[in-house]
């Protein structure tokens, strides 16, 4: 009979209904219902007007007009505008780049990213299975395959119908890019007629909107108010009679009801805001109440145990006095799920990522996001294979909770601090998770530490002697998780069993499992959560291997043991902690009793039951998977700065002037990028002040520091420790991994461990190492604050030997990341630093309270954070962003150079100027040279050099009567120098980057990609760039031509080339070295040269060999415009100094590097060397040999052409470095220029294939299409 009734029609206010008429009379007075319909409607209206927009762009820019050559650019931009919104409305998965610059060598082409690629539209829905025979409706596994993208990546989902929503397809470039341009298309006028609720207008809501987003004063924060109050639309007289103060009590409620607020509910006019004129801003208010996660208090209560000697033997409930603030999961989930406006990215169905870069390269899967991880994958699967809810056909969805918490101090002073817990979901981006401004952090709960006051209480049950240690850590961990028990609450297991019904933000209603994937803290915080005791017999919080064995890193054994041993949540642990806590709660044994020792040593429990275990245990969840690694505490702050340390130790050991020396190296040491590499200013050795990053910036430049310090055989040895961990340090970061990086970083992982006990049995015994000064200081401070008179004895002044450890948990988590990345993704996603970031947002809050009971005013100051926002998304109004310089360069573009000509010199003054300056000997011919196949190619004359090298523009010179490069001549004989130029480029993760070049600074150096043919040649040029320019060129030369006299703008770089050192050992990954490079002789014609910006890669990361010295000891050099005083005698490229560098040189391997996948490298410096073959037990810890890509053929093959591209953008200063200008300025013809601001496989699977619009694509990649 059930089969006979109709399904019940369900309204977006919660509504159900049988008859399709009584639907209907309710749909029209649904308030709910038509908010939602207005909203689509406003959304569908900026669709329309940013279309409309695009087509009067194009027809503007197909008009005829005059030919002068500024129209004519006009024109062309105009185009190219054209071009590039033409497409928009087109998933950015399905665009191929746009050949906007013809311009670029074939030997390099930077290939714009794009999203993984997107699926078809949605199919037909399927006849109802009810009517069908059962047998022919079983499910099957089937598996949908997308077609492959430009970098030979497919996305593989295993499902039934094609999934309705794809948050990929909203994905631009913009979204890809770390230096985004704000749109040139204007956003729709906001519809004030939105609810400003509890605001009575929007002059009131824009200056309300200012303040509670902005913390400290700042220039950028006063001019956003300068831009609030000089609005057209701000009128001071609406914000006069204001009253702040209920709105923003209005704001930080918790809206449990009208009530709690009714008789403060007045508008500046005195008007009741609760009338029927304010009925839809109370429909605005209702909304809160069925979308807010506001905040709740409850009060946590424990039990303690004192034992049978104590004055009060027994347990005893304690309840403390604070709050503790927190909200419902389930409430924070709904929140989440149902904002329209992040909703759109939220992935419903999780994917395989898998990467083919050409036909001889074996398909392997990519490693990245968690919603395409296996561990996400999983739980997908157990989730569509359970039983669905009687009566419910909702598509069933998972949920990823991902967990960070960490205590923090709230001020540099004082003993107030904070312990949140932050909450992500998994289903959303990293790259969008990373990022503040995206607002994708939940604040659950701000957990209370074991009061001070409970001293208090158990001092008179114990018989006035203070309880004992003891009993404050079992306390501690009893408080800890009674708090998690209130958070793990009835409605969050309910949802956890049957799911929770939510609508989201397409207005489709589905049913989602939250399932917790990830829980993020540091050390002392894990073995609370995991109820472990510190580093006692079996320190990990992930598996049982004992204390002695932690230091076998990388062995065969420490592999077997790691999958063998793995700690589970099963019932023996159960039974020993039962058996304990009878114990101690029913016969008065002290919680530190020996005779616990039996049931609790093994396995070094503790005797509290875990909430986790307790509250979703019997679910079938182990919430020892959870615990996941943290490279910031584990390993940056963790194993290399123990190692760091140590090294100090042995150098003062060795001579104390060698600490001076490091310190002098470590200032001298160059930066890169904005931020990539910081100035070392103060003294390193001191460790004043570090943090993690700053750790991290250490090893990435210790190797030329630490070169020549030491006598061999211990410099190389430690040369190569450093290169190890500086390798394993950049492969564990990266933010896109494949099935061969993994086998390289586990291959890596057994030499880091190898290196690190050669370290310790065979280096550290020679040197009688001791404390560093400031250990002795800190050891000092520590002994008097653990003494018991008011007035402590004065530890001793001598420093003590100290030794290197290798058995710290630290150091045995890093045999845990290949697996933990191959289990739920890079390490990025759920490293403590995203935590720790969000720390801002907490200390920032603190700042607007007064001090007193903070946790709840910092509540109230979140909910007025969260409903602001939410009304400036209503409005339509995006937070201000004011334009900054390194921002304007379009990320589609490949570099810009400022338009500016306000920096001109005369060519032949600057010549004259510098004659005898070896940089400027044959300066305009080498410049011709250059220039020659350019312009060429550029004028359409001679098609056959416009691919051709220099080398190819002399010969054709030299065997013409009259050379080809007298015909290029330079309007008004001048060059038109720039202090800037970035370059954007696409990085190993299919992402944008952008490096900004300036010839003043440390920020000079650049790289190419090398002509040469020989696949045992390096693949890579460096240059140091001595000048930015463009030029007007003028061509005359070929006959064939049509005569077109108009200059044009040539844009080049005047480089002084590097060359290998050919006395250095080769540099690559077999010699543990990196490579060496040197100035050539300033007499060789090829010492200095001018270069395409088109052809340059990126910017890269030169370092001076310390140990050589400089090249001139008197400090003069040979040439102004080089500035060679400066020169060292050989410098290392450092090809840690990030992520991206480092896949440069695994050639092959990087995702985003579609140059590295049409040719082989067999240089040492880039190919992996294919070495070792492991066998193990274990499949998960399989260690197989490395195979360069190519090696193998499975018949698969892809087809992709590669595209071109042009460079558009602006120009600005960098003030992040020190000058060091070349002696340029006196090259201009005219004085007083001024300045210029350059700016398994189963049975029951099947493969389904897609069709794309250039054919029916198989499932395995195959292209069957009568087109090319």
């Amino acid at each position: 009979m059930d089969d006979l009734n109709p399904a019940p029609i369900v309204c977006q206010c919660g509504r159900s209904f049988q008859q399709d008429n009584a639907y209907s009379s309710h749909r029209r007075s649904c308030k709910k219902s038509n908010k939602r319909t207005r909203e689509l409607l406003e959304k569908s209206k900026e669709v329309h007007g940013r279309k409309k927009l695009r087509l009067q762009l194009r027809r503007d820019a197909n008009e005829p007009g005059p030919s002068d050559p500024t129209t004519q650019n006009q024109v062309r931009y105009c185009l190219m505008f054209m071009a590039e919104q033409d497409i928009e409305d087109a998933p950015l998965a399905q665009r191929r780049p746009q050949r906007l610059n013809r311009l670029l060598p074939a030997r390099y082409r930077d290939e714009l990213p794009v999203a993984a690629p997107s699926l078809p539209p949605v199919l037909p829905p399927c006849p109802n299975p009810n009517t069908a025979d059962p047998v022919a409706t079983a499910k099957r596994k089937r598996i949908l395959r997308t077609p492959r993208n430009l970098f030979g990546v497919v996305r593989q989902f295993f499902i039934d119908k094609i999934p309705a929503h794809d948050p990929d397809e909203c994905i631009t470039i913009e979204d890809l890019s770390s230096s985004t341009t704000p749109s040139a298309i204007p956003n729709p006028t906001a519809n004030l007629a939105k609810s400003l609720y509890p605001y009575p207008n929007k002059s009131s809501f824009n200056l309300g909107n200012w303040f509670w987003n902005g913390v400290q004063k700042s220039k950028r924060s006063f001019a956003e108010l300068v831009k609030v109050i000089s609005d057209p639309e701000f009128k001071p007289d609406d914000i006069a009679h204001t009253k702040w103060s209920e709105i923003d009590n209005i704001l930080g409620n918790n809206l449990k009801g009208r009530a709690d607020h009714d008789d403060e509910a007045k508008d500046s006019s005195g008007a009741d805001l609760h009338s029927a004129d304010h009925e839809e801003d109370w429909m605005d208010e209702e909304d809160w109440m069925n979308q807010d996660a506001g905040w709740r208090t409850s009060k946590v209560k424990i039990s303690v145990p004192f034992h049978k000697r104590q004055a009060t033997p027994g347990p005893c409930d304690y309840t403390a006095e604070a709050d503790f603030h927190h909200r419902s999961l389930v409430d924070v989930l709904k929140e989440r799920i149902s904002d329209p406006h992040t909703g759109v990215h939220f992935h419903m169905e999780p994917y395989e990522l898998r990467w083919k870069p050409n036909e001889n390269h074996p398909e392997e899967r990519l490693h990245g996001e968690i919603y395409t991880s296996p561990e996400f994958l999983e739980a997908h699967r157990l989730v569509q294979e359970a039983p669905g809810e009687p009566g419910c056909d909702l598509q069933r969805v998972v949920a990823a909770l991902m967990f960070w918490s960490d205590g923090t101090h709230l001020t540099s002073f004082g003993v107030q601090r904070l312990w949140p817990l932050y909450m992500y979901l998994g289903n959303e981006s990293k790259y969008r998770r990373c990022k503040p401004t995206c607002n994708l952090c939940s604040h659950v709960a701000y957990f209370q530490y074991l009061p001070d006051q409970f001293k208090d209480f158990a001092n008179p049950r114990v018989g006035g002697k203070g309880p004992k240690p003891a009993l404050f850590a079992h306390c501690r961990r009893e408080f800890f998780h009674a708090q998690w028990r209130i958070l793990l609450d009835d409605d969050f297991i309910e949802a956890y069993k049957h799911g929770i019904v939510i609508m989201c933000f397409d207005g489709i209603r589905r049913r989602f499992y939250p399932r917790i994937l990830t829980y993020s803290a540091d050390y002392p915080e894990k073995i609370l959560i995991a109820l472990i005791k510190n580093m006692a017999a079996c320190p990990c919080p992930r598996c049982l291997i004992p204390l002695k064995r932690i230091g076998n890193l990388g062995m065969a054994l420490d592999r077997r043991q790691r999958s063998q041993l793995l700690r589970e949540d099963d019932i023996h642990r159960k039974t020993a902690i039962t058996s304990a806590r009878r114990l101690i709660y029913e016969k008065n044994y002290a919680v530190d009793s020996k005779t616990l020792a039996g049931l609790l040593q093994p396995q070094s429990l503790v005797p509290t039951v875990n909430a986790f275990s307790d509250r979703l245990g019997p679910l079938g969840f182990n919430f020892f998977l959870m615990l996941v690694i943290d490279l910031m505490h584990e390993f940056e702050l963790g194993v290399w700065k123990n190692l760091f340390i140590h090294l100090l130790r042995i150098l003062s050991a060795k001579d104390p002037q060698l600490i001076n020396e490091l310190d002098f190296r470590y200032r001298q040491m160059p930066s890169f990028g904005k931020d990539t590499i910081r100035k070392f200013v103060a003294n390193t050795s001191e460790l004043k002040k570090l943090a993690a990053r700053n750790f991290e910036d250490l090893l990435q430049c210790a190797i030329p520091v630490f070169d020549g310090l030491l006598p061999e055989p211990h410099n190389t040895a430690i040369l190569k420790l450093l290169f190890t961990a500086a390798h394993w340090h950049g492969l564990a970061k990266l933010r896109l991994h494949s099935d061969s990086t993994l086998l390289i970083m586990d291959d890596v992982t057994t030499s880091l461990g190898e290196v690190l006990r050669h370290f310790k049995d065979v280096i550290c015994p020679v040197y009688n190492t001791k404390e560093l000064p400031r250990e002795t200081k800190a050891r000092k401070r520590r002994k008097a604050h653990k003494a018991d008179t008011a007035r402590p004895q004065a530890a001793p002044t001598t420093a003590l030997l100290k030794s290197y450890n290798l058995e710290t948990y630290k150091n045995h988590s890093v045999g845990d990341t290949v697996d933990t990345i191959r289990r739920l993704g890079t390490t990025e996603s759920y490293c403590s630093r995203v935590g720790e970031l969000q720390h801002r947002t907490s200390k920032s809050g603190y700042v607007r309270t007064d001090r007193k009971l903070f946790e709840r005013q910092l509540a109230k100051i979140e909910r007025r954070v969260t409903r602001l926002r939410r009304i400036r998304n209503r409005l339509g109004v995006k937070p201000s962003q004011l334009s900054d310089d390194d921002r304007a360069t379009s990320s589609s573009t490949h570099h810009h150079i400022g338009k500016s000509q306000s920096l001109h010199m005369h060519i032949g003054t600057f010549i004259r100027e510098h004659a005898g300056d070896p940089a400027v000997q044959d300066f305009v011919p080498k410049l011709k040279d250059h220039l020659l196949p350019r312009v060429q190619a550029l004028w359409g004359s001679n098609l056959d050099h416009s691919s051709t090298t220099m080398d190819a523009s002399i010969e054709h010179s030299g065997s013409s009567a009259i050379p080809e490069t007298s015909c290029i001549f330079f309007k008004n004989d001048r060059l038109y120098r720039h202090n800037i130029m970035r370059i954007n480029y696409t990085t190993y993760d299919i992402r944008r980057k952008q490096d900004t070049i300036n010839p003043r600074t440390s920020h000079r150096d650049v790289m190419v990609l090398s002509d040469s043919q020989d696949e045992e040649d390096h693949p890579y040029l460096y240059a140091r760039v001595i000048g930015i320019f463009h030029a007007e060129v003028t061509y005359t030369g070929s006959r064939t031509m049509q005569v077109d006299y108009a200059p044009r703008r040539m844009e080049f770089l005047w480089v002084r080339w590097y060359e290998l050192d050919p006395k250095a050992t080769v540099g690559g990954w077999l010699s543990s070295r990196l490579d060496q490079l040197r100035f050539p002789p300033m007499d060789q014609p090829s010492s200095f040269g001018f270069l395409d910006p088109a052809d340059v890669i990126r910017a890269c990361h030169v370092m001076p060999k310390f140990r050589l010295g400089k090249r001139h000891e008197d400090g003069k050099g040979l040439s102004p415009c080089a500035s060679d005083s400066k020169d060292w005698s050989a410098y290392y490229l450092n090809r840690f100094v990030d992520r991206d560098m480092l896949m440069r040189f695994h050639w092959g391997l990087a995702v985003g590097h579609v140059y590295t996948h049409r040719s082989k490298r067999d240089n040492p410096s880039v190919s992996w060397p294919y070495n070792r073959r492991r066998a193990s037990a274990s499949k998960a810890t399989h260690n197989e040999s490395h195979t360069r890509p190519g090696d193998e053929d499975t018949g698969e093959v892809v087809q992709s052409q590669a595209q071109d591209i042009v460079d558009e953008g602006s120009d600005s200063e960098d003030s992040d470095v020190v000058p060091e200008e070349p002696d340029l300025a006196n090259s201009s013809d005219e004085e007083g220029g001024g300045t210029a601001q350059d700016q398994g496989d189963s049975e029951d699977e099947e493969e389904v294939g897609l069709e794309d619009m250039y054919g029916y694509i198989d499932s395995e990649g195959d292209v069957d299409s009568g087109m090319d």
